[in-house]
Order: C-alpha cells, then structure tokens, then sequence
C-alpha cells in the first residue's frame, strides 16, 4: 500500500470509528462487512461477531424490501440527491427492538471492489403515543414515510390535497408534475395468490415509489392499482424528467410478498401544472391519456402529456418481462 492510500485509510477509519451514529458497511446481500464502535455499542454486538450477520437478522422489516433500497441508494448516489430517512425498528442481540432512524448510501466502488453501502443508524424516541407494537406493524410501509399512501383517495380529497399545495406561498410562480402510476401485472397476481398477497404488494409499490420521490412530494393511492404522485416546486418542467426514470428503475426486482415473488412494472403518464392544466380534475385526465400512451407504446415506459397532434415524447424503456 502506498504512503498515500495508508494516510487515507488512517483517515477513513478516523471518521468511520468517531461518528457519533451507528455505521454499519454492508454489500448488496445484505451481510455487515464492517460496523463502528456506535452500532456494535446500539446493536449489542462484540465487532468479531458483528462481521457477516445478515440485515435481516439487526432490522427485519427494512430488509423485506432490500432490492428497493439498494435501487434507491443507487439512484441519490448517481443523481446527487439526499437519501431520505427510514423509520424502523431495530433488533439488538439481548432481544430488545428500538426505534431507530436509517439511511443507506451507496459507497462509489473501486474497480477491484464488489458493491458496498454504508447504512446510517440512529436511535430515536418514540412518540409517546405510539407503543413498540404499533411501529413494528407500521415500519414494513416505513420506506414510504407516507401510510396515507396505502388509503385510497377520493378526488375531491385529491383536488383539496392539491389546491392546498398549489396555494403555498413558495410555490406561486413554480411548476408542480402530476405523474399518474398505473400497475402492470397486478390483477393476475391479485387473482391468483389473493387479497393479502395482493395488499403486501401494493404496499411495497407504494415504500419503492416513495424510496425514490423527494422529501415532501406527496404520494396516493386512487385506485384498485393506480397512484398519484405530485411533484412540487419544479423551477423549470424539465426537472420532472428524472422522476419517472427512477420510478421504472424499481421495478426492476421483483417483490416478496406472502412467500411469492411478484414482477410488477408501471405504465407512467405525467402533466405540468399550469403549462398543460389549471385544474386537478383536467390534470388527471392528462396524466391518465398519456399513461394509456405509455401503455400503447408497449409498457413498462412513461410518456409526457402533449396536445393533440403534437410530436409524441414517450420514454419507451423496455417492459419487465413476468417472470
């Protein structure tokens, strides 16, 4: 090792044994490579027996959806933005589960490297109104940091949630998206497993869509396997186009529900407010016609609304084959 690497390596381990929260580097399988003096302390761990413990053993219900946040990781750390803050509950080896407050980052590899990221665990108080139970039950939908989510929304409660929004003092003289998300290949897996299986399905639809919209854009449910996200304070309405890039990248692993494994995609349709529209109701209607364009154009892609007659713009990302 060169004079240099060491230095940096010394100085890696400086700011990796120092800080304050919990540090766990895990790769893509989910197995601790390393953990700092603040998780093995948090965790109950001694370091020895730390290394090669699975993230599904430390925080069950943040690994049911592991290839979602991996996905997610992966797409803050190549787009530059903030990862966002997952609630979850973590468990310790004397069998203690505590509230805890995670990111994961994903670690730039060198070319000699295997995937690695860093997970940020900090120990948070409940509210105390909300007992272990009840935020054990919650934190499988935890990644959407957004249960109304999961509800459906009736459009008059969606044209209030978005007059609301609209009316806000610093979005006056900005742009809001209206991306419409329908589901691929949910009804036959609905019919065939059921009601439950299909539930958890939508309910990890809804943490993976999340795990990569902002902090702040809001997110619901309309339909049987339809959502709404709306994206606010866009300066300029170029700055929608990443977003339906990353939702379709989720899709691309399947998910584990009720013990099956369910390959799900999305057909994507988005409008501009007010470029395209000055209502809610004239804004899905656009959402949906170019949702169904996306669809026509072979699925798994997302299409911008345009006038009539206007050139088409649809992203023609290839479909997640079922597998």
């Amino acid at each position: 090792m060169s004079a240099a690497a060491a230095l940096e390596a010394t100085h890696w381990r400086s700011v990796f044994d120092g800080c304050d929260a919990g540090l766990l580097v895990v790769d893509s399988a989910g197995l601790v490579q390393e953990a700092n003096p603040a998780a093995l302390a948090l965790f109950r761990f001694d370091r020895a027996d730390m290394q090669g413990v699975r993230i599904g053993h430390l925080i069950p219900h943040f690994s049911d959806d592991w290839a979602a946040h991996l996905a997610a990781a992966d797409v803050c750390r190549d787009s530059g933005q903030d990862v966002p803050a997952v609630r979850a509950l973590v468990h310790t080896s004397g069998a203690q589960r505590l509230p805890a407050s995670l990111r994961l980052h994903a670690l730039t590899p060198r070319a000699d490297q295997a995937r690695q990221y860093a997970l940020w665990v900090s120990q948070v108080q409940p509210e105390a109104t909300r007992s272990a139970e009840r935020l054990a039950e919650s934190s499988a939908a935890s990644v959407s940091a957004h249960t109304q989510a999961l509800q459906w929304l009736s459009r008059p409660e969606l044209r209030e949630r978005f007059l609301a929004l609209r009316e806000q003092p610093h979005e006056m003289h900005q742009h809001l998206a209206l991306v419409l998300l329908n589901v691929d290949r949910f009804k036959p897996i609905n019919d065939e497993h059921g009601h439950v299986v299909g539930d958890k399905v939508l309910q990890s639809v809804a943490g993976r869509i999340r795990s990569v919209a902002r902090n702040g854009d809001f997110l619901a449910r309309i339909g049987g396997d339809e959502f709404i996200l709306i994206v606010h304070g866009l300066e300029n309405i170029w700055e929608v186009e990443p977003v339906p890039s990353r939702l379709l990248h989720v899709t691309t692993s399947p998910i584990l529900a009720g013990g099956h494994s369910a390959w799900i995609g999305f057909g994507i349709g988005v409008t501009i407010y007010p470029q395209d529209a000055s209502t809610p109701e004239a804004l899905i209607q656009h959402a949906d016609e170019a949702m169904y364009k996306a669809k026509r154009a072979g699925g798994g892609g997302w299409a911008m609304w345009q006038v009539e007659g206007a050139a088409a713009e649809a992203d023609t990302a290839p479909a997640i084959a079922a597998k």
